[in-house]
């Protein structure tokens, strides 16, 4: 057994160029910092982070004592997806579920590890919430390595408990997130994750489900008031 590394995996901040959001990523390093945060995944939307933008964060959240991994919250067939382990080029290449799912089986073959997760896959409400997964979770399930635990819930509102019966009828593993678009959204809902810090060592952690949800429920008044700052991007 490793150092259980406390861990956020679906973070957003302002140079994510689908998010208004009021922070920088620097920002975003700080405050995990102060929250004793080990690892950081940036999933910024449609992107891949790379190069020097990536190097001078990695090397700021290295400071901090942060290992930051550049993820990505894609979109297919209007669904989202989290993947880990796959370059912005190829990226780019991927048109449907299927393509993602072929890539991943033939990086796969040639010994790479890519990770991808279901983000809120049932976060759908009279319409709300077209980007979840949905019934398309059953059918591509043998493509996702852990489904996700969304910080957003209440004690009398819970839009999780569907996909933890899911993992549970699948043995599916599940990892804790806050999908970060708020610097007051870290630190509710995130993963420990058994693992050495090194990025190699946490997505093969990842893969081999050696991971521990950890969430609480939200206040009813921080609830609402996430649901304001949302409609209104603040």
């Amino acid at each position: 057994m490793y150092y259980m590394l406390k861990a956020e995996l679906h973070s957003h901040s302002k140079e994510d160029i689908e998010d208004k959001l009021n922070y920088g990523l620097i920002e975003l390093i700080d405050r995990a910092a102060e929250l004793k945060f080990d690892v950081l995944g940036v999933t910024f939307h449609h992107q891949v982070i790379e190069g020097k933008f990536l190097e001078k964060h990695k090397k700021y959240a290295l400071s901090k004592g942060i290992l930051l991994i550049a993820g990505c919250e894609a979109r297919f067939e209007g669904c989202d997806v989290i993947i880990y382990g796959i370059s912005e080029r190829e990226r780019k290449k991927v048109k449907s579920l299927e393509g993602l799912y072929s890539l991943k089986k033939h990086l796969e073959s040639e010994g790479r590890t890519v990770v991808i997760i279901a983000p809120h896959p049932y976060f759908q409400v009279c319409g709300i919430g077209a980007k979840a997964l949905g019934r398309k979770l059953a059918e591509y399930k043998d493509m996702f390595d852990l489904i996700e635990v969304h910080m957003f819930y209440t004690r009398w509102f819970n839009l999780n408990r569907k996909a933890i019966k899911f993992a549970r009828h699948t043995g599916k593993h599940l990892v804790g997130n806050g999908d970060i678009h708020n610097l007051s959204m870290l630190g509710h809902t995130y993963t420990l994750i058994d693992s050495k810090r090194t990025e190699d060592s946490v997505l093969d952690a990842l893969k081999n489900g050696k991971v521990l949800v950890k969430t609480r429920p939200l206040p009813t008044s921080y609830f609402f008031s996430t649901i304001l700052r949302m409609l209104f991007n603040r």
